[in-house]
């Protein structure tokens, strides 16, 4: 049995360039699985989170592998 190891590394942070670039459901689902811990769905705070993550306020974090 072989085990592999991953070293994880904090990456930037999405710019909003990027954000504009992703797929439609990529971000619905970047925006939904937070705000679902939280039960907070529904299509008003969804669309204002979007729209915080697009003009940059919130911000996206990555991990490289």
């Amino acid at each position: 049995m072989r085990v592999h190891m991953y070293r994880a590394s904090r990456m930037d942070d999405l710019t909003t360039q990027e954000w504009e670039l992703l797929l439609t459901e990529t971000t619905q689902a970047l925006i939904k699985k937070p705000l679902a811990g939280g039960k907070s769905v529904s299509p008003q705070n969804t669309y204002e989170t979007g729209q915080l993550y697009a003009v940059g306020a919130l911000r996206l974090s990555c991990v490289g592998l």
